[in-house]
Parts: C-alpha cells; sequence; structure tokens
C-alpha cells in the first residue's frame, strides 16, 4: 500500500489536532480576488495596507493541451510606497499532477483542453482564526494515485489553502501551506471541486461540468 507526502501529513495534522497538540486554522470570510488576463493593479493587497500587483498570462510550450498553463506571479510594493517590489513565492508542496512539487515565485495553472482543469490557482481575501489574510487557493485533481490515463477521467482533488506570512529572518513574505482538503466527491474539472468545498462562485465563462461524476468515469 503506497501512501503520498500530502495524505501523510493530513493524517498527522488530524491525529494532532485530536490531541489537543495542533489545530487546523478556521479560515471565514472567504472572498475570490476577481482577476484578469494582464496587469491586475490591487490597491491595499496585503493584510498591512501594502498594494499590490497579481499579473496573469498564457504560456505553451508544446502544440499539445498538457503543454498550456496559465500562470501568475504576485508582487508587493515596499511599505512605505518606494521604487521596490517583492515577489510573494508559495512554498513547495508535492503535486497531484506532476513529479515536480507545486510553487516557487511564478505560479502555474493547468487548465488542459478548458473543460478539465487539473490545476486550478486563486487569490481571495479571508480570515484566519479571525485575523485578516491574503490567501492563495490552489486545486489539483489526483491524476498520480489514481494512475489515470486520462485527463477527463473523474478523480478526487486536494485543495490547498495558502496564506501569505511574513518571514522575519529573510525579510520575505511567502505563501505558507494552513489547511488541506481531499474530496469525497470525484471531479472532471477541479474549479467545480474548488468552488463546490470553499463555497465560491464559479469562474466566469465556466464550460466544465456543472456536477461531479462518479469516480473513474471518463467524460
Amino acid at each position: 500500500m503506497t501512501i503520498r507526502v500530502r495524505d501523510a501529513i493530513v493524517v498527522v495534522l488530524g491525529a494532532l489536532s485530536g490531541l489537543g497538540a495542533a489545530r487546523v486554522p478556521q479560515i471565514t470570510d472567504l472572498r475570490e480576488i476577481p482577476l484578469h488576463m494582464g496587469v491586475n493593479d490591487i490597491a491595499r493587497l496585503a493584510p498591512d495596507g501594502r498594494d499590490g500587483i497579481i499579473v496573469e498570462g498564457e504560456h505553451s510550450d508544446s502544440p499539445t493541451a498538457d503543454g498550456r498553463s496559465i500562470d501568475f506571479m504576485a508582487l508587493l510594493r515596499d511599505s512605505p510606497p518606494g521604487p521596490l517590489w517583492e515577489v510573494v513565492d508559495a512554498r513547495e508542496e508535492p503535486s497531484d499532477i506532476s513529479d515536480r512539487p507545486f510553487g516557487g515565485s511564478l505560479l502555474s495553472a493547468a487548465p488542459h483542453d478548458g473543460e478539465d482543469w487539473k490545476r486550478n490557482i486563486a487569490f481571495a481575501r479571508g480570515r484566519v482564526d479571525g485575523s485578516p489574510a491574503l490567501l492563495l487557493i490552489v486545486g489539483e485533481r489526483d491524476l498520480q494515485a489514481t494512475h489515470a490515463a486520462n485527463a477527463h477521467t473523474a478523480v478526487p482533488a486536494d485543495i490547498t489553502v495558502y496564506r501569505m506570512q511574513r518571514d522575519d529572518l529573510d525579510q520575505q513574505d511567502h505563501f505558507i501551506p494552513i489547511q488541506h482538503r481531499r474530496t469525497m466527491a470525484c471531479y472532471v474539472d477541479v474549479r467545480l471541486a474548488v468552488a463546490q468545498t470553499l463555497k465560491l462562485p464559479l469562474p466566469t465563462g465556466y464550460a466544465g461540468p456543472g456536477t461531479p461524476a462518479p469516480c473513474g468515469a471518463t467524460g
């Protein structure tokens, strides 16, 4: 029996929570930040009031759907406002769709053919244990554990919420994972999994399935 690293983390966190040694942060007031292709100037993006920019663009290094990505970079301006902009990276985490971990400075979603997104990325404002927070939401369909050869196969999804936190040692902001969820239902498009799990609206122009599908079914 193979136990993946992320599943082991979830099990350990759950056990520790039950013993009172650790607890999962409570996320409330979740509101997705609407984005468009190109440069998104966002006033007071950081909870401390710093302005920010989220750049969104498309990239393709292959004629096939698997070579296409939607890429994001989050930047924060100096406080008080100055000439410097800081890139906010995400801590690397195991990926359900690739042997390479997810994370770094450039954050890549995997839309595949547009109706069976394998990885989705969203930014949101919310509260973590009552405190304002800037959040990164990453949803991935589990195409590795099921050995799904077809990208349209309905599989469970892992949803990870990252919180932007300041590291006083390197004076750098990072997105740090604070919550992992695995869906019981199976999905052909991970955007539906994220919307249903976190009670967020579906993206404008969403063209994927409207409901979960039987696990293993191929659309």
